[in-house]
């Protein structure tokens, strides 16, 4: 093999390690932002669960309000 193209195979060699060195830190990122986005779903459907039971407080106080029973 000529030094040339072993100085490309270098070449492309670095180049193939660069791109996966970007693809490694998009990955995290990728991770990061899911796990961001889980923990705020959670966040949501504790509070569409707090305001569930909100509704169902204030339905029966109405309810009462109103002579009814349930």
């Amino acid at each position: 093999m000529t030094k040339e193209k072993m100085e490309d195979l270098l070449h492309m060699i670095t180049g193939m390690m660069n791109e996966l060195e970007d693809i490694r830190v998009s990955s995290r990122k990728v991770d990061d932002d899911y796990d961001e986005l889980e923990q705020r779903i959670q966040f949501m459907k504790v509070n569409i669960d707090g305001l569930e039971r909100d509704l169902h407080y204030i339905n029966r106080q109405v309810s009462v309000a109103n002579g009814q029973r349930t």
